[in-house]
């Protein structure tokens, strides 16, 4: 199956999501508006943490990526097809992923003002119409992009595909040789890259 196909060939599965048996993490109500969402692939993982209220499991992301939050905490990975809803979101407060494989649907915190660019900018950033291509990516690279971490030797491509688009108030430029990421909420780490372009350094947790 060709790699456009294999991604819009999912949205099929849109009209499966809302039954009994469908593992859900939101209302379905809110499942229903996704089904007429845009669909298309990550470009890279997206790490979330998953809270259990009630009856309902909720997924948190955040465009800080939070590589580490804790207990509950769950990688999609790059290339899943997901469902983006571009009507919500695009001033603020957050936006609506849904998983289409795995019915996960993550509410992903985003601030305009910290990223310099909108929700929509931030969407087609993370995003692709088609499948990424993972060829010529050293197998480091391939490790911390299936591990969700970051590896000493891995390439500027590798680390944001493994960790997520660095927050740019932090990270104005990825031309730079440090890039800075968040573990949770309250602690972040910065990742050093030589002059070749490869993780020479990753540093420790920053209060």
């Amino acid at each position: 199956m060709k790699p456009l196909h294999a991604c819009l060939s999912l949205l099929a599965v849109i009209a499966l999501m809302v039954c009994p048996g469908c593992r859900s993490n939101q209302a379905t109500a809110e499942l229903d508006d996704m089904k007429s969402a845009e669909i298309v692939c990550l470009k890279n993982n997206i790490h979330a943490q998953y809270q259990q209220r009630g009856e309902v499991v909720i997924y948190r992301a955040s465009y800080a990526n939070y590589t580490n939050p804790g207990d509950g905490h769950v990688i999609i990975p790059i290339n899943t097809p997901v469902a983006v809803d571009r009507t919500k979101g695009l001033s603020g407060q957050y936006i609506k992923i849904l998983d289409t494989k795995s019915n996960i649907l993550i509410s992903m915190e985003f601030k305009p003002k910290r990223m310099k660019m909108t929700a929509a900018e931030y969407i087609d950033l993370i995003t692709s119409p088609t499948p990424v291509s993972l060829d010529g990516l050293s197998a480091i690279d391939r490790k911390g992009i299936s591990d969700g971490k970051a590896y000493v030797g891995m390439s500027k491509a590798g680390v944001m595909h493994a960790l997520g688009y660095p927050a740019a108030h932090k990270t104005p430029s990825t031309d730079a040789d440090v890039w800075e990421y968040w573990t949770n909420r309250f602690h972040s780490f910065r990742i050093q890259f030589g002059a070749d372009g490869k993780v020479e350094r990753i540093g420790g947790l920053i209060q």
